[in-house]
Parts: structure tokens; C-alpha cells; sequence
């Protein structure tokens, strides 16, 4: 994916409620993958990842 592909989809996950991130953890668009999901679940997803 190129960052104009995943870039829009920030806002509208963050404005949701939901968290998104690099496959690190960080708050950031930029990089290969990204991942997205509820706050509740992210901490969770992050470990299996």
C-alpha cells in the first residue's frame, strides 16, 4: 500500500474511536502494514501480533 491508499482511513478510525497504528505501536501512518481496531482490543491485538 502507498500512504494516499491508508492515510484517509486515520481520521475516520481515530474520529470512530478506534486506534491506529504502525505494526510497532506507534501513532503513524507511514510504514508497510498499519493496523486498526477498538481501543478496547488493540493492547490485546498488538501482543499476538
Amino acid at each position: 500500500m502507498n500512504i494516499w491508499d491508508i492515510a484517509p482511513l486515520k481520521p475516520i478510525i481515530t474520529e470512530a474511536g478506534g486506534v491506529f497504528t504502525n505494526l510497532d505501536g506507534v501513532d503513524n501512518a507511514m510504514g508497510p502494514s498499519s493496523v486498526a481496531c477498538n481501543s478496547m482490543l488493540h493492547k490485546d491485538l498488538m501482543d499476538l501480533i
